[in-house]
C-alpha cells in the first residue's frame, strides 16, 4: 500500500467559512481542500485517476500503517463547519473507491463545539475492488446516533465544529475502527439530494456501443444503442436494464432520471421500475417521444415500492421503439446520463 505525504497538521486549523448548499470539494487545485487527519497520516491529493478518469484529481486516505492500529480517517475544521440547518444540508454525497487491501465501512461524524460527536447510523460498506462508487451520508436527525457528549443534534447541526468521513465497522462508535485499506474520494458535495448512478448495465436487446462509464456524468459522452433483431412490432429492439443500490433506504421523495435522446422522431421510450414486492417490472411512463437532443426526463414513484429496504437496490427497464416512419436507419437511442435521485 502506497503511504501518504505527512504535512504538518497545524495549517488546517485556519480561518472558518460557514458551509453552503451546494457547494462540491473537487480536488481539482491539487490541495487536500483542508482535509486532514485527526493523527498524523494525512491526505494526499492525487493527479489523476477520479471518477472522470485521466486527469481527474481526487484524495486519497488511509488506515493501517505497519506496526500502528492506524484509523482510516479524515476531517474538515473550514468550509464544512457552521449552521448545516439553515443552510439547508440533509446529505453528503461523493464519489469513493477502496483501493484495498481490506474492504471499509463508512461512516459520517459530525463535532459539536462542546465536543460532542454525532455520527452516521448506518455504515456504507464499500468493498475493496478499485471501483468507484457514489454514496450518501443523510444528515437528518433520523439517520444519526449521538456517541459521545450530551449536546443535541439541534446544538450540534446548527454550529458544527468538524466534520469527518471514517471508517467505524460494526454498530456506530465514538472513535472508529483501524483498518488496512487506501481510500479515494472525490467530488464531496452538501446536498438536500442525493443522486445514485448505475452499477450494472445489462442489454436486453439491441447492439450497444459504449459502457457503464459513459452513463455517470453528463458530458456528451453517450452509451448507444441500435435495433436489435425482433419478431414483432409490439416488441422493443433495443431494450436494457439498470441497477443502483441506494445507502439510505427512507427517503421522502424518489425519481429514476434519464438524459439522452434518439436520432429521430419517431422513436419512443419507456421507463418500468422493479417492484420489489412482486419482483416484476411496473411502467412508470409509458412509452412517450424522445426528443433528437439530449433531454432530462424524471419519473417520479413511491421509494416504498422501488427501494429494497435490505441492501437499497433499485433497478429499471428502459426501452424504445419507433411509432411511425424513420427515414434514416437504422435508428439510434443515446444515453447520456442516467441515476436514481432519493430526497432525504
Amino acid at each position: 500500500m502506497r503511504l501518504l505525504t505527512t504535512i504538518g497538521a497545524a495549517c488546517l486549523v485556519a480561518m472558518s467559512s460557514a458551509i453552503t448548499l451546494g457547494q462540491v470539494d473537487t480536488f481539482e487545485d491539487g490541495t487536500a481542500l483542508g482535509w486532514g487527519h485527526p493523527q498524523t497520516h494525512q491526505p494526499e491529493n492525487i493527479a489523476t485517476g477520479g471518477p472522470r478518469g485521466v486527469d481527474d484529481n481526487y484524495l486519497r486516505f488511509a488506515g493501517g500503517l505497519v506496526g500502528w492500529p492506524q484509523h482510516l480517517a479524515m476531517f474538515n475544521q473550514q468550509q464544512w463547519v457552521g449552521n448545516w440547518i439553515a443552510a439547508g444540508v440533509t446529505v453528503v454525497e461523493a464519489h469513493v473507491k477502496n483501493e484495498g487491501p481490506d474492504p471499509v465501512e463508512l461512516r459520517a461524524v459530525w463535532h459539536g463545539q462542546q465536543a460532542s460527536r454525532w455520527t452516521s447510523t448506518d455504515g456504507i460498506t464499500v468493498p475493496a475492488d478499485n471501483k468507484w462508487y457514489k454514496i450518501a451520508f443523510p444528515c437528518r436527525e433520523s439517520d444519526m446516533t449521538r456517541v459521545l457528549g450530551t449536546e443535541t443534534y439541534a446544538d450540534v447541526m446548527g454550529n458544527l465544529e468538524r466534520f469527518m468521513i471514517r471508517h467505524d465497522a460494526g454498530t456506530p462508535s465514538s472513535g472508529g475502527s483501524p483498518v488496512d485499506a487506501a481510500v479515494g474520494i472525490d467530488n464531496i458535495e452538501a446536498s438536500n439530494k442525493a443522486d445514485f448512478q448505475p452499477v450494472t448495465l445489462t442489454p436486453v436487446r439491441g447492439v450497444r456501443t459504449g459502457d457503464l462509464f459513459e452513463l455517470l456524468f453528463s458530458d456528451d459522452l453517450r452509451v448507444q444503442y441500435r435495433p436489435g433483431v425482433v419478431f414483432s412490432t409490439l416488441t422493443a429492439p433495443v431494450e436494457f436494464k439498470v441497477v443502483s443500490y441506494a445507502t439510505f433506504t427512507n427517503p421522502t421523495s424518489f425519481s429514476f432520471n434519464l438524459e439522452g435522446n434518439a436520432t429521430s422522431a419517431s422513436v419512443r421510450r419507456e421507463f418500468a421500475l422493479l417492484n420489489r414486492n412482486t419482483g416484476l417490472f411496473d411502467i412508470v411512463s409509458p412509452y412517450a417521444a424522445s426528443t433528437t437532443t439530449d433531454t432530462l426526463m424524471t419519473v417520479s414513484a413511491d421509494p416504498s415500492t422501488y427501494i429494497n429496504p435490505a441492501d437499497g437496490r433499485m433497478e429499471a427497464r428502459i426501452s424504445y421503439r419507433a411509432f411511425g416512419p424513420v427515414f434514416a436507419y437504422p435508428w439510434f437511442a443515446r444515453q447520456d446520463r442516467i441515476f436514481f435521485r432519493l430526497t432525504p
